[in-house]
Formats: C-alpha cells, structure tokens, sequence
C-alpha cells in the first residue's frame, strides 16, 4: 500500500455531460492513502458562456474565468500532476468523462485506472442510507470548506478516502487495485521480474530490442509509472508490436525531472532509437524579442516559434509570456505601446523614448548577468549529492552528480563530476523553461 498514489480529482463545468459541456475549474489532490501530499487547482476558460444556474451552484462566473488559462495550455501541467496516479473522484464517471475530453481536445490520449469513492464507500458502509459527498463528509464529520468549488470538494473526497481506507484495512481496496493491476500486460519477451523490480523515482528508462540497440528512450518522475503506462496503454497492433520487441528495461535515476529531462535528450541524440522518431519534435514556444523601429524606438513583442536564439525569454505558454512582459513593463515603466500593451492598464507617466530606451537596456543587462555562466543545482540521487545542469556561454554545456558539500564556485571541482555534453535548441529551451517556470529554483552564478 506504501507506494500506491491516488489523484482526487474535482472538476466544476458548465454542464452535466462531457461531449457538450468544458471545465471551469480543476482541482487535485495527490493523496498516498493516509494523507493529501501535494495540492493543484486553477480555473479554466471554458471558451464558452457559463449558464446562470452554473453560476449559482458554484460561484463560477464568465468574469472569473475571462483570464484563466485554456485547458490545453495547462495539459501538461496536469497530466504531469496526474502521472500514473490512480485516478479517483466522487461518481469517477463524471469527472473521469471530462478530464478525458479535455486532453483529448488538447491533442493527449489520457487513460488512467479509475477508483470512485461512492461504490468503495457502499462496499464498506452496510448502514449508510446516502452516499453523496456531502452525506459521507457529515458521517466522518469531515468539513468542505467551500462546497462546489473543485479543490475543496477533491480535498473532501480525498479526506473520504483516507477514511474508507482505515476502516477498510486495505483488504477490499486491495482487491480493487488488483484487477486495475492485472490490466497491465508485461511484453512477453520481457523479463518480469526486471518490471516488477522498477523504482518509484525520477529518472531516464531504455527499451532494448534482442540486438542489445535502444528501441526507446524516454524520461519519467516516477520510472515505475511511466513504463506501466507504456504497458497498459499498448492495444494498438503497431504498439503491441513494439512491446513484443523489448527484451530489456535500463533505467538511469536522476534525482529530479530537469536532470531527467537533460539526460533524455542527450541520449536521444546519442542513439537516436527508431521509436524515437516524434520524441524530439520541440514544441512551440513563446519566445519574448527585443526589436527597434524606424524612429529608433526599442520595442519587445511576443513571438510564437520552436527556438529563437535571440529570446530575451522563453515561455511555454501565452499567458505566462504575457504576464512577465507586463511584470516589466510595470517593474521597469517602460512605454507599455512599446510593448504590445494597453497604456490605460498602467499608472505610471508614460516615459520618453530615450527613458524608454534606457530602461529597456537595464532590462536586458539584468537577463544578461541572470543567463550568463552559471549551475542550476537539483535534488540528487541520494541525499549525500546534488545533480546539477551547468550551462556556460548560453549554452548547456555538462550535467552530473556531485557532493552535496562541494563549493558550487569552484569550477574545477565541478568540473570533476561533470559530464560534458553539446547543447542543443531543446537543451537552452528545457532549462529555460525550468528557471522561469520551476519554484525554488537554486542557481549559483559563475561569473558576471
């Protein structure tokens, strides 16, 4: 029971069935049976009007989710947050139905092994007339902080959850993940005991084909997770017939997803594996550029692309391209005109272009001094060490492992550990997108 993750998921929408009605909000709460572990909500922007009985039941308004992200530009995001968690809800039908129409629009075949609460609780509760959230919520005196609205309602039917599991002892819910178990076929020409044997960690994983060559490659946050989904989700014919060809599983652990994902794509380029092919296809980025016009104005604008070498920044997402170029055009009082914005939004006198101008160079020299040399330290493999991505003139230039107590200024010593490796444009993309989108993000500068 240890190392099962459940995922309670809520979603508020603007009607009762998925094929004609889109989410307004989503809220999570990655549970491992006894306590919640780790919390996600955002409202989405359903692209549609919201109906007023809507409205009345959960709060949730046009205006409210006039700003929030689409569902495809947070997919990624929550399937990540999802991984190969079992997939829980309240009636898991409901939530189930339209958290698969939304990846489905979003261009990602999402399939998870479903648990819904209400008929775990009526194969427990023998007395329980009722079994609606918040019957079940009054029973365990669990209290929902904010009714209808998707993180507290997950919150409630994770805290349900934890609850039929005590009272369970595992015995039925073992049951029950048993046969979702058994929907994972091991490929038959695979070892099992090299499945069973896989680690619940970050890391880097390699299919082998019977001529010792990599069939795949692939990265993961959790090895086991990922490779089971590999598995369950293989009922194509051209699938099943990858699977036959795996004879062997290597996994490499990283300690963290932005070493997994270095890692991956040095190793992709190394072998480059024929089941690789649509892997390295980099994805569209929103790219922040520094322009001047005819009157020798400097201008910055948002341009969507795969790479741009030239990026001031690089996002993945609209929204969030947006919100830091208007962050600078508060933090910095630059001609907002300048910059693609409305000047009405802004307080501030709107300054002459040569104070524009200047301003716009300072902003640059700050990007300048933060993207210049320096070590992005990640979590290790074990606590005795910390990986790290060491990027050198703009470009990623080695990764590796060494100990936690190292000096982080001494280039030689990191050179010691350090495997170097040649850049790439989706290398300078994956670690720009960590340091402006990762939290607590440590970063030690090697030189100005």
């Amino acid at each position: 029971m240890e190392s099962l993750r459940f995922a309670v998921v809520d979603v508020e929408t603007t009607g009762g069935f998925a094929s004609g009605h889109r989410i307004t909000e989503i809220g999570i709460a990655i549970s491992n049976g006894q306590e919640i572990v780790e919390e996600y909500q955002t409202l989405i922007n359903p692209e549609r009007e919201i109906p007023n009985y809507i409205t009345a039941l959960t709060g949730i308004d046009d205006d409210m989710v006039s700003d929030a992200p689409v569902f495809a530009e947070v997919a990624e995001e929550i399937i990540t947050i999802l991984g190969n968690a079992i997939f829980v809800a309240h009636h898991v039908d409901f939530d189930y139905s339209f958290i698969r129409n939304e990846f489905s629009l979003a261009g990602i075949d999402y399939k998870a092994r479903k648990l819904c609460t209400v008929r775990y609780a009526r194969s427990l509760l023998k007395d329980q007339p009722r079994f609606g959230l918040a019957k079940l919520a009054e029973r365990f005196k669990i209290v929902n902080e904010n009714p209808h609205r998707a993180l507290s309602d997950a919150q409630t039917a994770a805290s349900i959850l934890h609850r039929l599991i005590e009272i369970d002892g595992g015995e039925i819910l073992k049951k029950k993940i048993s046969k979702l178990e058994r929907e994972v076929k091991i490929p038959v020409n695979l070892p099992p005991g090299q499945y069973h044997e896989l680690p619940h960690a970050p890391g880097v994983y390699f299919f082998y084909g019977a001529d010792g060559k990599p069939l795949y490659i692939g990265k993961a946050k959790d090895l086991k997770a990922r490779i089971t989904s590999h598995f369950r989700e293989a009922k194509a014919k051209r699938t099943q017939a990858f699977m036959r060809e795996i004879t062997r599983i290597e996994t490499h652990l990283t300690g963290s997803e932005l070493l997994a994902l270095v890692k991956e794509d040095v190793e992709i380029r190394k072998y480059w594996p024929p089941h690789n092919s649509a892997q390295k296809r980099m994805n569209i980025s929103f790219h922040i550029l520094k322009y001047t016009d005819q009157a020798g104005a400097m201008r910055l604008g948002i341009k969507r692309a795969k790479y741009l070498a030239d990026a001031i920044n690089t996002f993945q997402t609209l929204r969030s391209a947006r919100l830091w170029l208007h962050e600078q055009i508060n933090s910095f009082e630059l001609n907002p005109d300048y910059c693609g914005m409305p000047s009405s939004w802004y307080e501030f006198e709107i300054p002459t272009d040569k104070v524009h101008n200047a301003k716009v160079e300072e902003l640059l020299a700050l990007q300048q001094e933060k993207y210049s040399d320096f070590i992005v330290i990640e979590k290790g493999r074990k606590n005795s060490e910390n990986g790290f991505v060491w990027v050198k003139d703009g470009l990623v230039h080695a990764y590796g492992f060494a100990p936690s107590k190292i000096n982080w200024t001494d280039i030689d010593a990191i050179a010691k550990h350090a495997e170097e490796i040649y850049s790439s444009p989706t290398l300078e993309q994956i670690v720009a997108s960590h340091l402006v989108s990762a939290e607590d993000v440590v970063v030690h500068q090697l030189k100005n």
